[in-house]
């Protein structure tokens, strides 16, 4: 596991007006993509995610985009995100989901409950949700991708919530 490297005559020189995140990202005659993955036996790359989106739960790497599969899995979830929030009583991370149901469909306590038994059958115990909050809305970019930072702001509150109360059973 690693992050993605290429290299060719085809690459750009730099980015336009910003050469700190041109030094980044171009060293030794290699662009560094910030994608993170694998390439198994076959050759085959596999991308995990963004390097700078992991989540490092409890000593774990956890990639955002796990989680958000296994959610998305259930028929009634539209669009979920994952991301890391403290854990101030573990001195450690734990890792929240964000959850935008179909149309027709009501967040319970019954259907939290059932997304988190799916989780754990899906899982690794780090990569389970301390938490799942339910939206309805996630905002996209313009590439359909979830909007990480705007959703983070949107949740400011949901987040301050999680931490304040970490620790308390629910």
């Amino acid at each position: 596991m690693g992050e993605s490297r290429v290299r060719g005559p085809q690459l750009m020189k730099g980015y336009w007006g910003d050469p700190e995140a041109t030094a980044q990202a171009l060293r030794g005659g290699w662009l560094y993509t910030g994608d993170t993955g694998y390439m198994d036996d076959a050759g085959y790359l596999y991308i995990m995610g963004r390097k700078m989106e992991r989540i490092l739960a409890r000593g774990h790497t956890v990639w955002p985009a796990v989680v958000e599969e296994a959610l998305q899995s259930h028929p009634y979830v539209e669009l979920a995100a994952a991301f890391g929030v403290p854990d101030p009583l573990r001195c450690s991370t734990d890792v929240m989901a964000i959850v935008k149901l179909r149309e027709d469909h009501q967040p319970t306590q019954g259907l939290e409950d059932e997304l988190l038994e799916l989780c754990r059958g899906r899982l690794k115990e780090y990569e389970l949700p301390s938490r799942i909050t339910f939206v309805d809305n996630i905002p996209v970019t313009t590439m359909g991708k979830v909007d990480r930072g705007a959703l983070l702001r949107m949740i400011d509150e949901k987040i301050k919530e999680h931490v304040e109360g970490s620790g308390e059973e629910p």
